[in-house]
């Protein structure tokens, strides 16, 4: 990849075509990124792990699948998380790395605890 910048002398002119005396500088970050498209790669490690324990239920949380209209829950807990962050009195910025501990109790409870697991505690880790 190539990464060629140009001083604005005038900003009504740019973009303007590149310049014949410019150089093009290689940007060597490039070189430190993986060669492999991230979800190939999910996708890939998941199909390795799944061919080889068919019996067990996997839980992808991977990728997803974009080819459905989100279900009109999503949409509704979005937009309300929206009006939340424009609000000074409710906005909460970013969350805990781990996330929040109402959002991961209830995913304990309603999705894992559907399906039978079980936590010696409240927090999911």
């Amino acid at each position: 990849m190539l990464t060629v910048s140009y001083a604005r002398a005038d900003s009504r002119r740019w973009p303007r075509a590149p310049r014949p005396d410019v150089v093009p500088r290689f940007n060597a970050a490039y070189l430190n990124l993986n060669q492999n498209y991230l979800f190939a790669e999910i996708r890939r490690r998941t199909k390795v792990f799944t061919d080889a324990h068919p019996d067990v239920r996997l839980i992808d949380l991977g990728v997803g699948d974009v080819t459905h209209a989100l279900a009109p829950a999503v949409v509704r807990a979005m937009h309300e998380a929206t009006d939340e962050l424009a609000r000074r009195e409710t906005f909460k910025g970013y969350g805990p790395y781990v996330g929040y501990e109402f959002l991961r109790a209830d995913i304990a409870t309603h999705d894992f605890g559907s399906r039978g697991v079980r936590s010696p505690s409240t927090r999911c880790s």
